[in-house]
């Protein structure tokens, strides 16, 4: 099946970095991962436009990244699945995948997360799952994007598991038109750093409740 392999990732760069990161985890502490952030540019983006909210996120726990960039969401679960979670236990997982699969239609890219999440269940066993669904793009409620975005996101509202938790970052991203504000997303597509420091709020919010 298509999620049982990776997408094609042109830059040969990919598979390095994912054999550095695997040797990473193989030698380093097991003891040592509070949180894990699991996900594509978009949780990236708290290694690299807003790492000060990430910090705040973690406070005095230990973290794992293990975001790609450019990562579809069958590029995170086969990641998932075939290596990145397996030598270690950690306390919680941030998940985030499927936001670049827009060309994709939202019934797979909904199966395709729903995987994921049952692929890191199987591998973290104890672990709590903490999924940001596709966010809320395109700066108009309207917007082709926006559609797209909410309908993935209905379709995978049924994930039930023990340990599992939401964020959703709609809530604290919308202006109360629904709309994305530029001052959250310029394009409506990335998150500007006040995107990220919203979202973070609710990240760190989760975690001193549940950590």
């Amino acid at each position: 099946s298509h999620s049982a392999k990776p997408a094609d990732r042109k830059e040969k760069t990919w598979w390095t970095a994912i054999s550095m990161r695997r040797n990473e985890i193989m030698t380093s502490n097991p003891n040592r991962k509070d949180l894990v952030f699991l996900g594509d540019s978009y949780l990236e983006g708290f290694y690299s436009v807003d790492s000060a909210k990430r910090k705040e996120i973690l406070g005095s726990r230990t973290e794992l990244n293990l975001c790609f960039k450019g990562d579809l969401v069958q590029n995170v679960h086969w990641r998932a699945k075939y290596g990145e979670l397996h030598s270690f236990n950690t306390r919680a997982i941030v998940v985030c995948a499927g936001n670049a699969n827009t060309n994709d239609a939202p019934e797979n890219v909904a199966a395709g997360i729903k995987a994921l999440v049952q692929s890191i269940r199987e591998r973290q066993k104890t672990a709590r799952i903490v999924l940001t669904p596709i966010l809320p793009l395109g700066r108009d409620k309207e917007s082709a994007l926006r559609k797209w975005s909410e309908a993935v996101n209905a379709l995978i509202s049924d994930i039930k598991m023990t340990g599992f938790y939401v964020v959703d970052p709609a809530e604290v991203l919308l202006d109360e038109s629904g709309n994305l504000p530029e001052n959250l997303s310029a394009d409506g597509v990335t998150l500007t750093k006040e995107g990220y420091d919203a979202w973070g709020d609710q990240l760190k919010q989760w975690a001193n409740s549940y950590l």
